[in-house]
Formats: structure tokens, C-alpha cells, sequence
């Protein structure tokens, strides 16, 4: 397609050229084209001075959580990071972990969750942005952090709309079907929603026609996971076969909220300026976050048993597929795991894990004939809360580990089996919680605050030579602040009482450790209130921790 334009001797001509496929090539069986804004994306990806891989989130359709990590981990040289909920929370850029890439939004510094560089990306919602730059061959004004490459989220620009107002909504409702088999705690909660809502229009201000573009887009989206994690650790030795040390099984469940916003104004005062206001709120919300662990082990890593099997306990005639235990005990079993052969049972939550990432800049564009001016100033901050209510009061955040010792068993763990079989031989019920005590310190609360902080500016000024091939000279300065806040509220207490704990009737577990017995289980929220013992009588607290 040719459009023809024309140019009078001293002045500008504008003219709007769609990136659209408009010839399809027809075969026998289907038609082939492509998105609007895919093409946009390969046509500057053609032309970046630099290795560039450049995308188009229209490109991608619906994705199962719409989020940054589930996207970026499609490009070419990326691996993504996944969390054991199966969450893509970060990415290697050719071989180089999160913390040695940069992620940034219309270029301004994305701020991390305190000491940590790298940002969890899982926590931003790819619904916000219409394209993303993978930036790989980084060039001599690029920041020299960002070994690996630098992932820049590009948003909408009203401007460039055809019509005057645009509305996106969507929705759509996450689950697990009945007839698929999830844990007790998930089962519970099958159902959770997820939408998007983007607004777009273009005004005419101050004497101008389309010269002030406004955008607001908001997310809501639930993510409930649950599962079953089985742990089979072996002696580290290079015999073989080598016998099983250490056994768990371990109930996870996390429902994730995320919240996110974003409110954008773009303002041309003619058609070589432009002004920018960006404004950017991404809230991740992990309330009750809860995980029941069952733990059988006698010994460590590294001590081999020998042939009688005394540090451990570990029989002899160990085979790739059972390994048998015999009862030792300590007389100090609560605080020690030596010469011991133990089961515990260990409860975590509910913790509460709520991250607020706020973020705002003011940027500029000016262009007079060959010279152009770019500049950036922003202020951006990333809050973390550990075991805090959304008020900010303390709570939440615990655990507790109950142990028994001097327990005999089997386990025998045949090839590609889900769960071993745990046979117990010798030693106090297991099932029974009356024979569990909390261990030393067994009783924690570990709230925790991460801030970080960042203040930035910086301006580049850009001359392209008139030659016929593209010659530039490029100078600038940028100064940056980070700020990071860290404070430890966590305390730990030792159990004075004399009998066992009560246990929580009201939790089912899936898989737990011995087969054949139904495993006790505690909940810590029944034992605490506002961070500390509700009966601080059976309680003694590690003062020099707190």
C-alpha cells in the first residue's frame, strides 16, 4: 500500500498510517493475518538499534493468571523461576538469575521487595501494558546493572487511538471442577473470579484537537492453589543405593488476591512536544496462607550410617526401595536430633503476606529539527508485610513444631509412586497427640517489614545527523536513590506445660504420613492472640531472640 504525502517547504506533515495486514494470504484450508498490535511489535522490533525482543500482549490472548512472569517466560533466551505453588515469579535473561536484570515501566525503575533485586513479577498484572520490550544487547547508556538485559513494560498511549473513547472489560471465573481431585483445604474453595476493566479517551484542550489522552485500567483476580508436597531425602554419599534419611509430607494452601491499577495522562502541547504523568498501584494480598507438614528423619545428610547404624538408626540392608529405622532417643529429644530418630509435626499459618508496590512519574519529549530532548523524574516504593493486618497492627505469621521421639519404622518407596509406604514399627503412637510436645522455641511469630524506595531523573539529549545512513549522538545524566527500610518483629517461645497441646478438629489433610493412621494437627491461631501467647503461663519466651 502507497500513501502519498505532501510537504511544503518549511513545514511539518502528519500523517497516520495504520500497521495492519491488509493482504491475507488464502490456502486451501484457512486464512493467516495478523494482530494490529503484533505487527506494531515486529516492526520495531526490525528496527531497534540493538537485540531487542519486542511483543505484543494482544498477541497472547487470554493467559491463565494475566500476569507479567506468565508472559515474559515465553521469549526466546528466558527460563522462568517457578515457586513450588507454581507460580512464575521471576526469569533468568540468558542465564543470568533475577537479580542481575532490571525491570522497568515506560523506562522508570520498577521497585523491588527490599534487599531482594530481583521483582516478583507474578505480582504484575500484564493487562496494564500493551507491549514488552526484552532488551538482551544492552547499549552505552543502559544502566550497568542489568547483566543479564533489561525488561521494560511499555503502556497504552491514548493518543495514538483512532477513535475517540475506547472501553475494554473482561471476566471470566477460575476452578477446579468437581471431578478433579484437589486437597481438603482446596476443595473448600473451587471457584474464584478474575476480571479487567480499561478505559480510554481522547479530549481536545486548551484550543487543541485530540491533544489530551487519559487512561485507567484495574485489575481483580484470585488465585487459589493447593497441593500435596513429598519429600524423599538421601544420605549424600556416592554409594548406592543409598537409603532415606529423611521423609515429609506436606498440605499447602494459599489464596493470592491481587489488586492492581493504573492511571496515565499524555498532553501534546504541539506536535514536537509531549508531556507524560504515569501512575502505577499493584497490591498482592496472601491472607491466610497455611501449610501442615509431616516429617519423619533420624540423623543428617552427611552422616552415613555405618554398618551397626548407631548414628542414625538406620538399619543395614538398606535397598533402592526401603529403607528401615529402629527407636533412638536422646534424653534432651525437644532440642536435639542427634542419635534420635523422631517424627514431628509442624503447622504454619495463617500468615498474612501483603506486598504494596506504588508508582509515579512526570516525563517529557522535545524535538526541534535534529535535536531531541528526553527526560524522566519519578518516585516509586515497594512495601512488604509479614505477619501484618492491613491496618498495620502485629499478628499472624507462626508456626509450631510438636515432636515424638524414639520411633521405629518402614519405608518403602517404589518407583514412580506418589506417596511412600510409611509402616510404623516401634516407638509411641504416632497417631496419638497426646505423645507430642512442642520443641524447644517450638512456638514462632515472625512478623517483618521490607521498604524500599526509589527517587529518580534523569534526561538525555539526542542528535541525528543528516546522512543517508542513520548516525546518532547521544548524551545525558541520570541520578538515582534507593532507600530500603528493614525491622524484625519475630519472637519464639518454649512450652512449660506438662500435657499435650489440643489439637484443631476441623482440618482434613490429604496423603498424611503413615498409612493406615490419621495424623494429629494443631493450629497456631489457637494458641496466640496479637503475637503472643494467649496464655503466657505455659509460655517461655527466648528474650535474647526478640
Amino acid at each position: 500500500m502507497k500513501t502519498p504525502v505532501v510537504v511544503a517547504d518549511g513545514q511539518r506533515a502528519s500523517r497516520d498510517v495504520e500497521l495492519t495486514t491488509g493482504i491475507y494470504k488464502l490456502d486451501a484450508f484457512k486464512v493467516t493475518g495478523e494482530r494490529e498490535g503484533n505487527a506494531l511489535a515486529l516492526t520495531m522490533q526490525r528496527n531497534a538499534d540493538n537485540v531487542k525482543n519486542v511483543v505484543a500482549m494482544d498477541s497472547f490472548g487470554n493467559l491463565p493468571n494475566m500476569s507479567v512472569g506468565e508472559v515474559v517466560m515465553r521469549l526466546p533466551g528466558v527460563a522462568p523461576i517457578t515457586q513450588d505453588e507454581g507460580l512464575n515469579f521471576g526469569v533468568q535473561i540468558r542465564g543470568m538469575p533475577g537479580n542481575l536484570n532490571t525491570v522497568t515501566m515506560d523506562g522508570q525503575r520498577m521497585p523491588s521487595i527490599g534487599t531482594n533485586r530481583a521483582l516478583e513479577l507474578h505480582t504484575v498484572s500484564a493487562t496494564l501494558y500493551e507491549q514488552m520490550e526484552m532488551v538482551k544487547g544492552l547499549t552505552p547508556d543502559a544502566s550497568a546493572d542489568s547483566l543479564g538485559g533489561n525488561l521494560n513494560l511499555k503502556t497504552r498511549s491514548t493518543l495514538n487511538m483512532k477513535e475517540k473513547r475506547r472501553v475494554n472489560f473482561s471476566s471470566m471465573v477460575r476452578g477446579a471442577p468437581p471431578f478433579t481431585e484437589q486437597i481438603p483445604l482446596r476443595a473448600e474453595h473451587r471457584y474464584h473470579p478474575l476480571f479487567t476493566v480499561s478505559y480510554q479517551e481522547i479530549f481536545g484542550v486548551l484550543g487543541g484537537d485530540r491533544n489530551l489522552g487519559v487512561q485507567a485500567n484495574v485489575r481483580y483476580s484470585e488465585n487459589a492453589i493447593g497441593g500435596v508436597i513429598v519429600n524423599r531425602n538421601y544420605q549424600a554419599t556416592t554409594a548406592s543405593p543409598a537409603p532415606v534419611w529423611d521423609y515429609s509430607v506436606r498440605n499447602n494452601f494459599n489464596n493470592r488476591i491481587q489488586k492492581n491499577a493504573n492511571v496515565k495522562a499524555e498532553y501534546r502541547f504541539s506536535d514536537s512536544s509531549k508531556f507524560t504523568v504515569n501512575t502505577l498501584f499493584n497490591h498482592n494480598i496472601e491472607r491466610m496462607r497455611r501449610g501442615y507438614t509431616m516429617r519423619a528423619y533420624t540423623g543428617s545428610a552427611t552422616a552415613v550410617p555405618s554398618a551397626t547404624a548407631v548414628a542414625t538408626g538406620i538399619n543395614p540392608g538398606w535397598s533402592e526401595t526401603l529403607t528401615t529405622v529402629r527407636p533412638l532417643t536422646t534424653d534432651n529429644y525437644l532440642s536435639s536430633t542427634t542419635n534420635t530418630t523422631l517424627v514431628d509435626v509442624s503447622t504454619t499459618g495463617p500468615n498474612s503476606y501483603i506486598v504494596r508496590q506504588w508508582l509515579g512519574s512526570f516525563a517529557g519529549e522535545h524535538t526541534s529539527g535534529p535535536i531531541k530532548l528526553e527526560y524522566n523524574t519519578g518516585y516509586s516504593r515497594n512495601n512488604l508485610r509479614t505477619g501484618m493486618t492491613t491496618g498495620g497492627a502485629k499478628g499472624g505469621q507462626y508456626a509450631l513444631t510438636q515432636r515424638v521421639a524414639g520411633i521405629g519404622w518402614n519405608l518403602e518407596s517404589p518407583d514412580g509412586a506418589d506417596f511412600s509406604r510409611f509402616t510404623q514399627t516401634a516407638g509411641p503412637d504416632i497417631a496419638n497427640p497426646s505423645n507430642y510436645r512442642p520443641i524447644t522455641n517450638g512456638l514462632t511469630a515472625g512478623p517483618q517489614n521490607l521498604d524500599q524506595y526509589n527517587r529518580h531523573f534523569n534526561a538525555d539529549l539526542i542528535y541525528t545527523l543528516p546522512t543517508t545512513a542513520p548516525i546518532t549522538f547521544k548524551t545525558g545524566f541520570t541520578w538515582r536513590e534507593l532507600e530500603i527500610a528493614s525491622k524484625n518483629f519475630s519472637r519464639r517461645w518454649s512450652y512449660l506445660g506438662t500435657s499435650a497441646l489440643p489439637t484443631a478438629t476441623n482440618i482434613d489433610l490429604y496423603g498424611t504420613l503413615a498409612e493406615g493412621k490419621t495424623m494429629p494437627v494443631w493450629q497456631v491461631s489457637d494458641f496466640m492472640t496479637d503475637r503472643a501467647p494467649t496464655n503466657p503461663a505455659l509460655w517461655s519466651e527466648d528474650i535474647y531472640y526478640n
